[in-house]
């Protein structure tokens, strides 16, 4: 019993300088991110205590395979991840989408969402159409084939219209994709300009105004933002051109945004749209093209134009889904604005 008492000091000793052995090659992580390095006390006049030690924390400079490397390492690659899928991010991926005018108010960001539309717009007594209204329900959806190109397909869902002219009526709406470029991106200024084109198939049902023109479109949309953010424009320009001229009317609209952060996650929007008719169909002998829900070929559009605003809001309800809504009005003489009166537009967007 004696000599296992004497020894006893001993083998304490040698367990202290093994557990200091495997603190080195293993030494634990702080929560910072910070390692810390066991040192022993070397003070020459301190009483040996081999098991005593102190801690001292350094930069963190952990070799690449080391398990917590690896984990920032991942850190890293989820802040980075773009291209497929997650197409252009650097905090583009965030921004406020355009409200009104869904078909073709295209916005410049190249990512994958999913936005459901719902759209609720009056007609003016003083139209061929007479008093009457329009509902649409619609899916459209954005896909990231790069970092700078996207696939869209921007139209799509049912219509109920009820129309003095026509009674009621329900059906399909056309389809329409196509794809989007960004041609020019400033990460330092905010700024990024796309470029695209899309194909309109009429899929629609004749009974609500669809399936009467097969057109193709080309636009060009750009934003801007400032305050770190916080404010933001938006402007696109669109033309579209009936294969056919005789279905259809050639259309130059244009569409202009800006957003502002009131509190966190939610801004205030305003919206402006103009679209000009600048060559007649060989449809209908109306002085009406159908705006932006359809068209019609009117004989006698050529030279008129419509000009509306939209006034709303979107709220970020978590970080990948937002939920806009807006009302439109119109900004000249409703005997003169093609088919508008008002509108009201809401939108769920969903973002990857």
């Amino acid at each position: 019993m004696l000599r296992q008492a004497l020894l006893l000091p001993f083998a304490l000793g040698i367990a202290a300088n093994a557990a200091s052995a495997q603190e080195s090659a293993n030494p634990e992580t702080a929560p910072d991110g910070t390692w810390l390095v066991a040192l022993r006390d070397a003070a020459p006049d301190a009483e040996p205590q081999p098991w005593a030690l102190r801690y001292t924390a350094v930069q963190d400079e952990r070799p690449a395979g080391s398990p917590g490397a690896e984990q920032d390492d991942g850190q890293d690659d989820e802040e980075e991840k773009s291209g497929f899928l997650y197409g252009l991010r650097k905090g583009f991926e965030k921004k406020p989408r355009p409200l009104d005018s869904p078909l073709y108010f295209e916005d410049p960001y190249i990512n994958t969402e999913i936005r459901a539309i719902y759209l609720y717009h009056t007609f003016p007594k003083d139209t061929p159409l007479g008093r009457g209204d329009v509902q649409v329900a619609a899916i459209q959806a954005r896909i990231a084939i790069t970092d700078r190109l996207q696939f869209i397909a921007t139209e799509d869902g049912y219509s109920w219209l009820d129309t003095d002219a026509f009674g009621t009526d329900t059906g399909w709406m056309d389809l329409a994709m196509g794809l989007k470029f960004a041609l020019l991106v400033d990460e330092d200024a905010d700024f990024i300009l796309s470029v695209g084109g899309r194909y309109t198939i009429p899929a629609g049902n004749e009974d609500v105004l669809k399936g009467l023109c097969r057109e193709w479109s080309a636009f060009a949309t750009a934003a801007k933002g400032w305050n770190d953010g916080k404010t933001n424009v938006i402007g696109n320009v669109n033309f579209r051109q009936p294969f056919n001229q005789a279905d259809g009317n050639t259309i130059v609209s244009w569409d202009a945004h800006l957003n502002t952060e009131l509190w966190e996650n939610f801004v205030q929007i305003l919206e402006i749209h103009g679209l000009h008719y600048t060559q007649n169909g060989e449809q209908l002998a109306v002085e009406i093209g159908g705006l932006d829900y359809t068209n019609i070929g009117s004989q006698r559009a050529a030279g008129n134009m419509a000009l509306w605003g939209t006034f709303g809001f979107r709220w970020s309800i978590v970080e990948q889904i937002s939920l806009g809504v807006g009302y439109g009005f119109p900004l000249k003489p409703t005997d003169n604005n093609d088919i508008f009166e008002s509108r009201v537009i809401a939108n769920l967007n969903f973002r990857l």
